[in-house]
């Protein structure tokens, strides 16, 4: 295998490592989701790439919704 394939395999598998890792922390972390907290974990977990991409686009809470609710 060519060099530049290995640091391109290595570079994808580690991004989809710490996009998982970033995903699970802040789903562990957070009080309120969009959705169940369940779902997303399963998500996460079973669609690599996407279900943390999708995660943390839609999945969290802005930290204004949350602060909004909170002082209803």
């Amino acid at each position: 295998m060519h060099p530049i394939q290995q640091l391109l395999k290595k570079t994808t598998y580690m991004t989809g490592f710490c996009l998982l890792a970033v995903a699970c922390i802040d789903l562990f972390t957070r009080q309120q989701t969009r959705g169940p907290k369940w779902v997303w974990g399963l998500t996460i977990f079973s669609v690599n790439y996407i279900g943390p991409l999708l995660y943390l686009a839609w999945g969290r809470h802005p930290a204004g919704e949350v602060n909004e609710q909170r002082a209803d």
